[in-house]
């Protein structure tokens, strides 16, 4: 999931993370460059595109949290469970969410190989782990945790490496007991 090139009209384009650009030799002031644009800054995940080697343009995704998020949050840490976010998006969204909902321990840039060490290294430690995802990127972590919840609306490999899928994502049909 770093990046993807081909040819298109005679032109060979890659599109991917700035690490997969700045291997195949866009230089890096470039790439920093459009990295530091104001509206990117709420982006959790951004692709850069180039056509024979000239820098084109930078598509930014953002995932917003839920409505619902905070009240969730707020209910695991009233009965004393710790979360962990474990992301492959940027560091700045990640470190925007966690802020804005009381998270301390927030990493981000994580390959799902990343993810795995992870969850590994917490169970190691005594915890038992719930991990929540969604994405083809968080299945290796859901088969790896004690329990692992998908989001209904997930991609098809999360909800298969799950133990667990939420059908409705609201918090009104999930009660913690």
């Amino acid at each position: 999931g770093r990046g993807i090139e081909g040819r298109v009209g005679g032109r060979r384009v890659r599109m991917g993370n700035a690490a997969f650009l700045r291997e195949k030799g866009l230089p890096q002031g470039e790439i920093e460059s459009i990295l530091a644009a104001p509206g990117l800054a709420a982006a959790g995940s951004v692709a850069l595109v180039e056509a024979d080697g000239v820098l084109l343009g930078v598509l930014g995704f953002a995932d917003p949290a839920r409505e619902e998020t905070a009240a969730a949050l707020a209910q695991l840490a009233e009965r004393n469970v710790a979360v962990t976010v474990l992301s492959g998006d940027r560091s700045e969204a990640v470190k925007a969410f966690a802020t804005a909902h009381g998270v301390i321990d927030a990493r981000s840039g994580l390959t799902p190989e990343d993810k795995i060490r992870a969850v590994r290294a917490l169970k190691a430690a005594g915890d038992v782990l719930a991990v929540v995802g969604d994405g083809i990127n968080d299945a290796p972590a859901l088969r790896a945790a004690d329990v692992g919840v998908a989001m209904g609306s997930g991609t098809e490999a999360a909800k298969a490496a799950a133990a667990v899928t939420l059908a409705r994502p609201d918090r009104k049909s999930t009660r913690l007991n």
